[in-house]
């Protein structure tokens, strides 16, 4: 599919977007995603850069007597997510995610799906190497 003819519109101040764009970067940088910082690399002397956000949710039911004390803990689900961009062209999710009550046995958190990336990233290096191929907005 080609772009040449394609219309596009600002939805978003360019300063807004490149805030966002360094905040993300900085999450692999330094943050919760660290485990990315340096990028992907396609082949040697190359990185790719990668940013994103992560998430991890420890979903309970709770109940409460009227003085305010815990009376009742219900486990629903556990969830850790990272979404993600590489470079400028490729972007995803990655989730872990335990159902109901089981939950409670594990405790895992978003650096589970991080690591998850990094460890299928020299699976999508072909995808990579396709960059210069991909088509140009």
């Amino acid at each position: 599919m080609r772009y040449q003819n394609a219309k596009f519109e600002r939805v978003l101040p360019a300063e807004v977007t490149d805030v966002v764009h360094a905040a993300l970067l900085d999450v692999v940088a330094r943050g919760t995603a660290v485990r990315l910082a340096g990028g992907l690399h396609p082949a040697e002397g190359v990185s790719i850069p990668v940013g994103g956000k992560t998430g991890t949710g420890d979903h309970r039911m709770e109940m409460f007597d009227a003085a305010g004390h815990l009376v009742r803990e219900r486990v629903m689900n556990r969830t850790a997510t990272f979404v993600f961009f590489i470079g400028d062209r490729f972007y995803g999710t990655v989730s872990a995610f335990v159902p109901g009550e089981d939950a409670a046995k594990f405790s895992f958190t978003s650096s589970l799906p991080v690591e998850l990336l990094r460890q299928l990233g020299p699976l999508l290096q072909p995808l990579f190497s396709a960059i210069d191929a991909a088509p140009q907005f």
